[in-house]
């Protein structure tokens, strides 16, 4: 009861608060001295780079920065970028061409979809168009066309299933798909059947031209996917669109006017843009930057990516060296306090409940499933890895209700990332329960 009746004192009520306050205060100001020296004396973070930045979206205020100033590889956190790109495109799903009706046949202006004929997304609504109401498609290549690997990609990745070329109208993903089981394989698409080599004792593609090589053998009897980009090109693409629409599929020449073209969608952006980001998915990301680039009318990729930076990532503290949309090439280089602040624009862009879907969820979902884990989750983040480097980067929930925005970036450790993740999660459960 004598508590009680203090509390009623306004006075003692107004102490209690401050006191309460400047307790939160000091722990967080002993949080960020403890993690400065865990940073500088830790026997893991101590053998390579690290930086990590920490940011409260509602003060407009970096909470932390640690090595916040410096240039990282961000590996696949450049997805982040391009997240938010295709967001500012303001569509609700995804642009698959421009299309113009003349005297029953369509013409199109391909605009980079990647979900066309993708195994990935079996609903086809945007090319059943073309095949019930066409007699012919007359396919207007955008020009240039984007090029096949971007700068700074690695030459000899062109035969690994994470590396397809881009392309302004790519189809099943790019990428040849072997199915084995009950001790048989079935190609798709088939199309390539007559340019394989099977038995072969390696799987493969030939460097320059579409001849592959499947080794049957080592599949046979198991239930495996194997996938093995194929080199595109416009008459290819007219190819493979002609067999599945069933209708004769030509190149066109001439322009049309835009005033009597209309957008043709595709999917509903969420499951895309999820699966770009939970998967971390480089032929979706590469392809939705150029779908952002072609949807905007800028016919030159490298240009559309300058001209982002200077609009939609005008407040980035440090310039972004970006060059890609998938974080496969090495020279891009952000800063921490430059990415959270290109996540500042997405929190913007979607509600919190969006943000739980697209981005991998600690211990429950995408790259991040078997990290993070906590009866609620806690972080909602892109990963980002190459060879000696491991970066995640997005949203923490602390326990007193707030969002905060972090970067946490290691580049050129010599060991394996799980020990880096294991100091990584200490801090990001510190930072949990102090904020």
């Amino acid at each position: 009861m004598v508590i009680q009746k203090g509390l009623h004192n306004p006075l003692k009520l107004i102490i209690l608060i401050l006191v309460i306050s400047a307790c939160g205060s000091i722990r967080r100001v002993i949080l960020k001295q403890e993690l400065q020296q865990i940073s500088n004396k830790s026997e893991v973070l101590s053998k390579y780079f690290v930086g990590l930045s920490l940011y409260d979206p509602e003060s407009k205020q970096y909470l932390l920065n640690i090595n916040g100033n410096k240039y990282f590889t961000p590996a696949s956190n450049t997805k982040i970028l391009t997240l938010a790109t295709w967001l500012a495109t303001g569509l609700d799903s995804i642009p698959s061409f421009k299309l113009a009706e003349v005297n029953g046949n369509a013409i199109i202006e391909p605009l980079g979809d990647p979900t066309l004929l993708h195994p990935d997304f079996p609903v086809q609504n945007a090319l059943l168009q073309l095949a019930t109401n066409y007699d012919t498609v007359f396919v207007k290549w955008p020009a240039p066309s984007p090029k096949p690997f971007a700068t700074g990609w690695a030459w000899d990745d062109y035969n690994n299933s994470y590396q397809p070329e881009r392309s302004s109208m790519p189809l099943y993903g790019n990428t040849l798909h072997a199915f084995y089981a009950n001790n048989g394989r079935v190609i798709v698409p088939d199309f390539f059947e007559k340019f394989i080599e099977s038995n072969s004792n390696q799987t493969g593609r030939a460097r320059e031209y579409n001849f592959f090589q499947l080794n049957d053998s080592a599949y046979q009897g198991s239930s495996k996917e194997v996938q093995i980009p194929f080199k595109t090109g416009n008459e290819l693409t007219m190819k493979l669109l002609q067999d599945t629409l069933g209708v004769p599929v030509i190149e066109k020449h001439t322009s049309i006017t835009e005033e009597v073209m209309q957008i043709i969608h595709s999917y509903d952006r969420l499951p895309v843009l999820a699966s770009m980001m939970l998967n971390s998915d480089n032929f979706l990301a590469e392809q939705l930057l150029v779908n952002a680039q072609l949807y905007s009318d800028n016919s030159n990729l490298t240009a559309f990516i300058e001209a982002t930076k200077q609009s939609l990532f005008t407040r980035t503290p440090h310039p972004l060296e970006w060059v890609d949309g998938s974080g496969l090439s090495r020279y891009n280089m952000f800063t921490p306090m430059s990415l959270v602040k290109v996540l500042e624009v997405i929190y913007q862009q979607l509600s919190w409940q969006e943000i739980n879907l697209i981005f991998p969820k600690g211990g429950v979902s995408g790259t991040i499933k078997g990290w993070y884990a906590a009866e609620t989750p806690y972080v909602f983040a892109k990963t980002g890895t190459l060879r000696h480097n491991h970066c995640l980067s997005g949203y923490i929930q602390t326990k007193s209700g707030n969002r905060l925005i972090f970067s946490f970036m290691n580049n050129h450790y010599t060991n394996g990332s799980t020990e880096v993740k294991r100091e990584m999660q200490k801090i990001l459960e510190a930072i949990r329960d102090a904020y």
